[in-house]
């Protein structure tokens, strides 16, 4: 497999940069710069295969499932939300939720194979950003 930078002042331009291997995981995570915006891309090590995710992510303690949040508030080409995969019995990661939020995920964290802690902030009508707390429980 190669990936290959697109160097051009155009609106096709793609950079790739390797951040090394995911924790808990068989994959390479690799970060992924259009001319306005990015996303990752996971790579499995043996296969090949590849995913293409919103932001940084994160496996469940199993390594069964992984979790991106999209962040708006600081790359404005994305929405808000978060998108869950579940790995098939191949390792492959299928889409298994994904939710657009009314808030801005900032921070989350895997408490158990089932549960996702999220940190996220919601601006009022006047723009301040208050911070919210929530406790996700995902389906079996």
């Amino acid at each position: 497999m190669r990936l290959t930078d697109t160097s051009c002042d155009c609106d096709s331009a793609t950079s790739y940069l390797y951040l090394g291997t995911l924790p808990q995981s068989d994959y390479w995570l690799v970060e992924v710069g259009y001319y306005e915006g990015g996303d990752y891309l996971l790579v499995h090590q043996r296969t090949g295969h590849r995913v293409l995710v919103d932001d940084y992510p994160s496996f469940s303690p199993s390594g069964r499932r992984i979790v991106s949040a999209a962040n708006a508030y600081q790359d404005i080409y994305q929405t808000d939300g978060l998108s869950v995969w579940q790995l098939d019995a191949a390792g492959r990661p299928q889409l298994a939720w994904r939710r657009n939020a009314a808030w801005t995920p900032e921070g989350l964290h895997w408490a158990d194979d089932h549960t996702l802690l999220i940190k996220a902030s919601k601006p009022d009508d006047e723009g301040t950003r208050f911070t919210h707390y929530y406790r996700l429980r995902l389906p079996e």
